[in-house]
């Protein structure tokens, strides 16, 4: 059985690496990638990116565009993927100007 205190200092140096505070949401939305368009659902944003669930896999250092009726449209990159029984989950961070994130954020969700 492991220690849940051998994952502390992971948890904490991952935790000093997030630069923006995350907004638990459940929001629908499309993700629109050179491949097509796939629906997806956004679990939580920042000013720095967003965690999606879909069922179609994306890629690594892949472009998207994350569009969702609550903010609008911004670009992003995948920054990580994982996949659960034809789920797949990802992070993208925003590629727009952090100002234009800024707006688009503010419209929707509580400072």
């Amino acid at each position: 059985m492991e220690s849940p205190e051998l994952d502390k200092p992971f948890d904490e140096e991952f935790a000093r690496l997030r630069e923006h505070n995350r907004k638990p949401v459940l929001w629908s939305g499309r993700v629109e990638t050179a491949a097509g368009a796939f629906d997806c659902i956004a679990l939580d944003l920042s000013q720095g990116g967003a965690k999606i669930r879909l069922v179609t896999k994306l890629l690594q250092d892949q472009a998207v565009r994350l569009v969702i009726d609550h903010i609008g449209s911004l670009r992003a990159v995948v920054v990580w993927t994982e996949a659960e029984v034809g789920i797949h989950s990802a992070g993208v961070r925003f590629t727009d100007p952090p100002e234009q994130v800024a707006r688009a954020l503010r419209r929707a969700l509580p400072v």
